[in-house]
């Protein structure tokens, strides 16, 4: 459980800068992370100026994260994967479950073509 906190902990670090635009505003992501009391960007996307709000915030966030990451099933838990070969379908989803997943996909797909177009990551390096 240990391996795992840490893997979590370094990735969320690491992702830090591959999002932000420069060296100086990772540090200044990285002392905000530590130091509550430093302004997070007030120029930044809707997910950071929700953060700027209060500290709390922040750990609301992280708390939602890790709940729908540990406590949520997988697709083969969810979908009740067999992996015997050539063995029938032993459980389908329901209509609440296709309309869900539908919206979903429609939010995903309608912030995506919404959002203002950047660089691809890796012309940044």
């Amino acid at each position: 459980m240990l391996g795992v906190g840490m893997t979590f902990l370094l990735v969320a670090l690491a992702w830090v800068l591959f999002r932000a635009p420069d060296l100086a505003t990772a540090w200044h992501l990285y002392l905000s992370l530590l130091q509550t009391w430093l302004p997070v960007f007030p120029e930044g996307d809707v997910v950071e100026a929700m953060l700027a709000l209060s500290p709390s915030a922040v750990w609301l966030w992280l708390l939602a994260g890790l709940l729908v990451v540990w406590g949520l099933p997988n697709a083969a838990r969810f979908m009740r994967y067999d992996p015997v070969p050539n063995a029938s379908v032993t459980h389908m989803p329901g209509l609440a479950v296709g309309l869900v997943c539908g919206v979903l996909l429609w939010c995903a797909l309608k912030w995506l073509l919404t959002a203002p177009t950047g660089d691809f990551l890796y012309f940044n390096f």
